[in-house]
């Protein structure tokens, strides 16, 4: 599970957490990250989609979302 308290982190440009074993679904608070380049969740199981607020952000960038589906 990706903790919600990460949104918090306002200044987090790369979240690389690949390869843990995550399950769950991207916690909503992470639209608060403003200058997140990078979310690399692939090779977990992570559930549902990638949230809307987070697809504008993470198109300027690079991002591996493990092929989850935006929502």
């Amino acid at each position: 599970m990706i903790r919600s308290e990460l949104g918090n982190l306002a200044n987090l440009i790369q979240v690389d957490i690949n390869r843990n074993g995550l399950s769950g679904e991207i916690p909503p608070e992470l639209r608060s990250l403003a200058n997140l380049f990078v979310l690399d969740i692939s090779h977990n199981q992570m559930s549902g989609g990638v949230p809307n607020s987070l697809q504008d952000q993470l198109n300027m960038g690079i991002s591996n979302l493990g092929g989850l589906p935006y929502c």
